[in-house]
């Protein structure tokens, strides 16, 4: 899509209610509506100094007279109709910037892995925040598969990204349904972006506090959402680099007013992501030590052991799908000889292979235990879902 089609589009797609606290931020205050479908803003007692705004998407001129609009505010501010256009979006939009701040990405670039597990990890804390928005009351969900919150992380938008250390920057529509207002009720995205700061904060507070059981003991007071998913998406993105971190920083949308009591930045140490996988492992309760069967990939054979018959056995690395969403965990595992053998052809021929055992998350690799079967499937890799997570 050519830059003219993208300008078009975003007016296409300007509504009313995106409109209105612009309009009055800059001094446009709303008068009378036109039959109801003009919403007439005046800009003094001066009747010919008006904005004539449609309200109905439907029309099939709406286009046409937004465009109008956006070309009236243009000279009235003395500068371009895209830029007023970009102003209009991001003052509608939270930001937030995840970045990875080392001696190595201050550079502006991070190992491809890395840098894809950022994004990952990006996507499945808003996904989590959203979720615990709808559930507040669940420390884990199985599968965030609740479909408002799929929906409001379809709607975000990556960003150009910024210069210093690396990150991406991820735009938040406070509205995602053409029937959303701003008014009354905060915007469901708006409690997602402030449900991941308040618990991201109240995390990394409670951590270096040494009070973890105010979060993991009151999971569902109303102060502090924290999930499990939500730590395992920090997990995703932590950094190579121990003398790394991972900083989250938010641009409140100007729409509304900002959060009280939120912080709008938090910085995630390297040493505290240990600590962030046993809140994880806590927070998902008894079940997290059940057996099940997991389909995996086999990514490496590290066993250098030799049985008195001269058979290998010993670790493998493994790529772990987990639920619907198709999250995938590097993790490794110890096999006998037999299920060694069974990882190697699988490994050659490409294949899937299926894992009965005892999933350990950790801050770095998880680890399965109790490997009690292990079976390659008949089914070839394809495209596998998700990245690994290093």
């Amino acid at each position: 899509m050519n830059q003219e089609s993208t300008y078009l589009e975003g007016v296409r797609r300007l509504r009313l209610p995106m409109l209105r606290p612009y309009l009055e931020s800059q001094g446009w205050s709303r008068s009378v509506d036109y039959r109801g479908n003009l919403a007439i803003f005046k800009k003094s007692d001066d009747s010919l100094n008006q904005l004539l705004v449609p309200i109905h998407p439907e029309f099939d001129d709406f286009a046409e007279q937004m465009g109008r609009v956006l070309a009236k505010l243009a000279e009235t501010e003395g500068r371009s109709e895209r830029s007023v256009l970009h102003d209009l979006y991001v003052s509608q939009m939270d930001t937030l910037r995840y970045r990875v701040q080392s001696p190595a990405a201050s550079r502006g670039t991070l190992p491809l892995e890395q840098g894809i597990s950022l994004l990952e990890g990006a996507r499945r804390s808003l996904l989590a925040a959203a979720c615990t928005v709808l559930s507040p009351e669940r420390t884990y969900h199985p599968r965030m598969s609740f479909s408002p919150a799929e929906e409001f992380v379809d709607t975000c938008e990556l960003a150009q990204t910024e210069e210093g250390s690396f990150g991406i920057v991820v735009r938040c529509p406070l509205q995602f349904a053409d029937d959303e207002s701003l008014t009354g009720d905060l915007p469901f995205a708006r409690k997602a972006t402030n449900a991941l700061f308040w618990s991201v904060s109240s995390l990394v507070r409670a951590i270096d506090s040494d009070r973890l059981e105010s979060i993991t003991t009151s999971p569902d007071h109303s102060a502090v959402r924290l999930t499990a998913n939500l730590c395992d998406a920090l997990i995703k993105m932590q950094p190579e680099s121990e003398d790394a971190s991972v900083a989250l920083s938010v641009s409140w949308a100007t729409a509304l007013p900002n959060p009280s009591g939120v912080s709008n930045s938090v910085k995630i140490r390297s040493d505290l992501f240990p600590k962030i996988a046993e809140v994880s492992k806590h927070l998902r309760g008894p079940a997290a030590v059940q057996s099940a069967r997991f389909l995996s990939r086999v990514d490496a054979l590290c066993g250098a052991e030799m049985d008195e018959l001269g058979q290998r056995y010993g670790e493998v690395r493994l790529s772990v799908v987990l639920g619907e969403d198709d999250e995938v965990v590097r993790a490794r595992a110890l096999l006998d000889p037999e299920k060694y053998k069974l990882a190697d052809r699988a490994h050659m021929q490409n294949r899937y292979v299926v894992i009965t055992g005892v999933l350990n998350r950790a801050s770095r690799l998880a680890t399965v235990t109790g490997v009690s079967d292990f079976q390659s499937t008949s089914e070839q890799l394809r495209v596998f879902p998700g990245t690994p997570h290093g």
